[in-house]
């Protein structure tokens, strides 16, 4: 009906001027229905559906409940249709009901309670959705439903709760999911988590074989944090990747457990470096720098056109990190503070990061502490950031 009304649109109309009635009508011509509700709502109208779902289980009348609240601001209602899935442990029942009040409640018949009931089970509607289902109804919901962003919503749910050892269990099993874009998801999510043998056993499979190159990058990433050295001929092989972001990641993953072998490939990656390889390669060529170039590099970063400070700002602070000079390393947070507080009225996002890098060189040197006999100049450093960062 939808492409049958749009191509009755389109020649009726052709050579001559369209408009929203024309659309409605040629719409109403095809369907044989009234959409004038619908046209107000959706198309001459503002704002979308804000709804609150709670599910319940009645077991006296063993009816499965569903109650449904419009919350958007204001008095409009909207009414829509959409579907409701009943999943138990056999098959799944799927309902079509008309949202139209603030309140709407449904039941269904059920025996024994739904392991998972499924709001907008086609997951067409455009709305905002708070839904009160349990980790299980999420599991379900995963393993189950059929649809993409059924997936999405329990993955997304499982990363906001990975207190729950399902829900972590979960994750791991969308390691595997189809969709490359979750595996990445996942992976970067997993960053900071200290994982068992099995899972970084998993990891290193997608590191290798991931048909996708940014899930095998982020793979790469996750084992590079390990800093183990048994991964020196996996990253030495990744490094020589068709993918600038596989060989990018290797690189810098590389620079994680052993500068020097990172510093006798860089002659040959500096023949080709693009995208993320050529930042990893730049990042590389700071390993052989120290104290005595703070001036040259601090006038380089200085010269770079504000754009390009952004894209080079984290090798800068790279390198600031790596010094010992305390003089020079609060000239140096001096200039990142000064390019923060430049771009800060351009975007939340842009002052955000580059107060994000300035952390990460504080852990870097509090993580320096244990193993120096200059802890007092560290000390004054990581003060330095600590007073710098105050506001």
């Amino acid at each position: 009906a939808f492409f049958k009304s749009l191509n009755k649109y389109l020649t009726d109309n052709k050579f001559g001027n369209g408009s929203a009635i024309k659309l409605k009508l040629a719409f109403e011509s095809i369907t044989g229905k009234d959409l004038n509700w619908f046209f107000n709502e959706w198309y001459f109208g503002s704002g979308h559906p804000k709804l609150n779902i709670n599910y319940s289980y009645d077991a006296n009348k063993k009816k499965a409940i569903v109650a449904v609240t419009q919350t958007q601001d204001g008095d409009k209602i909207f009414k829509f249709l959409t579907s409701i899935d009943v999943y138990n442990n056999s098959n799944v029942e799927k309902h079509q009901v008309w949202i139209e009040n603030k309140n709407d409640t449904f039941e269904f018949d059920a025996t024994t309670e739904p392991l998972l009931i499924n709001f907008d089970g086609d997951k067409v509607l455009l709305a905002e959705k708070k839904e009160n289902k349990s980790a299980a109804n999420y599991i379900i919901q995963y393993k189950r439903a059929a649809k993409y962003v059924d997936r999405k919503e329990a993955i997304d749910y499982a990363i906001k709760h990975t207190e729950e050892p399902a829900l972590f269990n979960l994750l791991l099993l969308a390691l595997k999911d189809p969709y490359p874009k979750f595996r990445t998801k996942i992976l970067n999510f997993l960053q900071d988590t200290i994982l068992d043998a099995a899972t970084i056993k998993l990891v290193e499979t997608i590191a290798t074989t991931d048909v996708n190159k940014r899930t095998r990058a982020e793979a790469i990433d996750l084992l590079g944090k390990i800093k183990d050295k048994k991964y020196i001929n996996l990253f030495t092989a990744a490094s020589k990747d068709s993918s600038y972001s596989v060989a990018g990641a290797a690189v810098e993953a590389l620079i994680l457990i052993d500068e020097n072998v990172v510093l006798k490939m860089l002659p040959e990656l500096k023949k080709d470096a693009k995208g993320r390889l050529k930042d990893a390669v730049e990042k590389a060529d700071l390993l052989s720098k120290s104290d005595k170039d703070f001036d040259e590099i601090s006038k380089q970063f200085d010269a770079l056109p504000p754009v390009e400070k952004l894209s080079g700002f984290e090798n800068f602070a790279y390198y600031i990190g790596r010094l010992n000079n305390t003089e020079n390393f609060k000239k140096g947070i001096d200039q990142m503070i000064g390019f923060r507080n430049l771009v800060a009225p351009f975007g939340r996002g842009l002052k955000e990061n580059i107060s994000r890098a300035i952390l990460d060189i504080k852990k870097i040197k509090e993580a320096s502490k244990l193993s120096t006999a200059n802890a007092a100049n560290i000390d004054e450093q990581v003060n330095y950031i600590i007073e710098k960062l105050k506001d």
